[in-house]
């Protein structure tokens, strides 16, 4: 019950601190309120993600996106972290990892344990060390969250594919309506030192839609799921972009 009440205490600090201010900012006073208790709703979520099931939604998402990869495909996952995804992969499966944090050898040992050769490289999403057209699958999970520059690393999950590649991608996304938006807003600075430079407020549906429509011109799914509340995080953009093949042509009706 403890747990479940600082749980609920993000929302909460929001509805306590009243809506911003009409230029879309907080006052101190209301900054204070939502920050000192949404903390302990933050750390709460973390705390109980298997209680609330938060890791079922995501293994659910996970295991729908990763079912699209072949062994034979060569695949890139851009901030591939402590390997999460290698539970998901196919036996077979040969991996270029790329995260500036991640432990090699813990990776290589977690995909052998999955029958997942996984290997990592040096380098960033935003500048990714691979030829043009060298993979035929980029996999990121919860990654345009904590880049330096989403586009530019969109921009180049692009360069690296090879026609008739695909981008499989799942992110959370800024909540649509208060008051976990209000929550999320309060929150944000202390989520991007608690994890990593993760960013709460990111309107990555947005941008994923508008590169969809510029770059990945090939059959493509695309879906926002909203799922109960864990914390601070409700909504996830979920889906595969693909560039189009040489001679294709496809337009979005949407």
């Amino acid at each position: 019950a403890l747990r479940l009440l600082l749980l609920l205490a993000a929302p909460l600090a929001a509805a306590l601190a009243r809506p911003p201010r009409g230029d879309g900012t907080f006052t101190r006073r209301q900054a204070a309120v939502a920050g000192v208790l949404g903390a302990y709703g933050l750390l709460a979520g973390k705390a109980t993600r298997d209680v609330f099931a938060d890791k079922d939604v995501e293994a659910q998402l996970r295991r729908e996106l990763l079912s699209q990869v072949a062994p034979a495909d060569r695949v890139l996952e851009v901030g591939i972290g402590d390997g999460e995804n290698t539970a998901f992969y196919p036996r077979g499966a040969r991996v270029v990892g790329l995260d500036p944090r991640a432990d090699a050898a813990a990776l290589s040992r977690a995909g052998r344990a999955r029958g997942v050769e996984v290997v990592l490289a040096e380098g960033e999403g935003e500048r990714i060390p691979l030829a043009d057209g060298a993979v035929d699958v980029v996999v990121g999970t919860l990654l345009l969250c904590s880049v330096r520059d989403p586009e530019a690393c969109v921009r180049e999950v692009h360069r690296v594919l090879a026609p008739g590649g695909r981008y499989i991608f799942m992110e959370h996304v800024a909540a649509p309506s208060p008051p976990l938006a209000w929550s999320q807003r309060a929150l944000d600075p202390l989520q991007q030192a608690l994890a990593h430079g993760c960013h709460l407020t990111r309107q990555n549906d947005v941008l994923l839609a508008r590169l969809r429509d510029e770059l990945f011109t090939g059959p493509s799914t695309f879906r926002v799921v909203d799922t109960p509340s864990r914390g601070v995080i409700s909504h996830r953009v979920v889906g595969c972009l693909r560039r189009a093949p040489p001679g294709a042509t496809f337009s979005w009706s949407t």
